[in-house]
């Protein structure tokens, strides 16, 4: 059995600890060699996993002790108000159960991040907004995937510089900015994602994934995986009350309407909301949700280059003048 506790988050509010119990150690990505068999096959065998349902799992933090269970795909999750005062930064937490196969104790650590309340955190999608994914069709997003390996994959252009800019805590050299990259991506990727973002030194932060997803399954569509991305974007405003977001999406899928849908619901918690036009055919319907987002107050913006995202967080004030060293192609 092998059980894998994901980055989580936490406040004085709630805490949140999220994972997955396996069968087995999920495999390495350890190849960087862009060959297209290679990530095929590296692609598949993210997919060939064995969740464990209905395993007891024992958490240990600030000397207390919490039980749940893992759901039918293995997932599981420690939400509970803390008893004592948290420090700001990152916490080591242990989960535990007892193996149903071999009735041996697995015992695993991580970390749970309880951020400085700020003047704002992010909250950024991944597919089509960091970085170039075609997430709009199956067939052409798994084209992407097959092509390039998780140490080739494109970044949109300046858009590392941006997003280091915006985690920055004023003044400079104090904690960076809490940053949750909520995506419609599965858990299956979840070790890609981390190459992806190491590799191109993007702000370490907290993934928010969708449910996870046997192969048999890869090529089905979810109706419910963005009803899911609301729900989890719902939980961080929940969990962080204080606190202000600056939500960025893109086009392709249904970020503006989510978006909309939060910033109607949260008001006061939404700083901006800015919108990547990746698809030209939904350029005109983010236009109109947008200009609703901005008569309540809101600014917002779709914008075609990172560039365009830069001058618009400078007018508003929440990142510094920066000059841009196309660090990616």
């Amino acid at each position: 059995m092998f059980i894998k506790v994901y980055h989580s988050f936490g406040s004085q509010n709630q805490i949140q600890i999220t994972g997955h119990v396996f069968e087995e150690s999920p495999p390495e990505i350890s190849s960087k060699k862009n060959f297209f068999i290679a990530n095929l096959i590296s692609l598949i065998s993210l997919f060939k996993i064995k969740p464990l349902a209905n395993v007891e799992l024992e958490l240990n933090f600030a000397e207390k002790k919490y039980k749940t269970k893992t759901m039918e795909d293995g997932f599981f999750r420690f939400e509970f108000k803390p008893e004592t005062e948290l420090k700001k930064g990152w916490h080591n937490v242990e989960v535990s159960g007892i193996s149903p196969v071999y009735g041996r104790t697995v015992l695993t650590e991580g970390k749970l991040f309880v951020p400085e309340i700020n003047d704002f955190a992010i909250i950024s999608d991944i597919d089509d907004t960091i970085m170039k994914s075609y997430s709009a069709t199956i067939f052409r997003r798994l084209y992407e995937v097959i092509t390039r390996n998780a140490y080739s994959r494109k970044i949109f252009e300046d858009t590392v510089e941006w997003y280091r800019k915006l985690a920055e805590a004023f003044p400079p050299g104090s904690e960076s900015r809490a940053f949750f990259y909520v995506s419609s991506s599965e858990w299956n990727l979840y070790e890609y994602l981390n190459i992806v973002f190491r590799k191109n030194e993007l702000p370490e932060g907290i993934f928010l994934l969708s449910s996870i997803k046997k192969l048999n399954s890869f090529f089905k569509s979810e109706k419910t995986i963005h009803d899911g991305k609301l729900i989890r974007i719902g939980r961080l405003m929940n969990t962080f009350p204080e606190e202000k977001f600056v939500l960025i999406g893109d086009n392709t899928q249904r970020d503006p309407m989510i978006y909309e849908e939060i910033a109607t619901k949260y008001p006061r918690q939404v700083k901006a909301v800015l919108i990547r036009n990746r698809n030209q055919n939904n350029q005109h319907q983010a236009d109109e949700i947008l200009r609703k987002i901005a008569q309540t107050g809101t600014p917002a913006l779709q914008f075609r280059t990172t560039q365009e995202a830069i001058n618009f967080s400078i007018n508003l004030g929440i990142i510094r003048m920066i000059k841009l060293k196309n660090l990616c192609d």
